[in-house]
């Protein structure tokens, strides 16, 4: 809060959870946001699913090299999800079952 208090000395006298709920707003000289986050995360995320969905119709169509190199990398992740998975169900049985550390 000091450094809002410091930088925006017009939100001074507001709690952090008053800001960010927008209490200042039409009571303080500091103008309202441009942006409506929620809204632009919204508009954003429908952006990049999109762009996603061009690329892999656009790599399913052409199934050249990249797409190729595409399902190698895919399929390299989903091993080395599945081997932290099998690292952590076992540290999961340790957790759980301390006496079959004994044989």
């Amino acid at each position: 809060m000091k450094f809002i208090y410091y930088w925006i000395p017009e939100l001074q006298g507001y709690s952090l959870s008053e800001i960010l709920a927008g209490a200042y707003i039409g009571e303080s000289p500091y103008p309202a946001p441009i942006l409506d986050w929620a809204q632009t995360r919204k508009v954003n995320g429908k952006v990049i699913s999109n762009l996603r969905q061009q690329v892999k119709q656009r790599l399913l169509a052409e199934q050249g090299e990249e797409y190729q190199q595409a399902e190698i990398a895919k399929s390299t992740v989903e091993k080395y999800w599945e081997a932290k998975d099998k690292q952590y169900q076992e540290y999961k049985q340790k957790q759980y079952h301390p006496s079959s550390q004994l044989s």
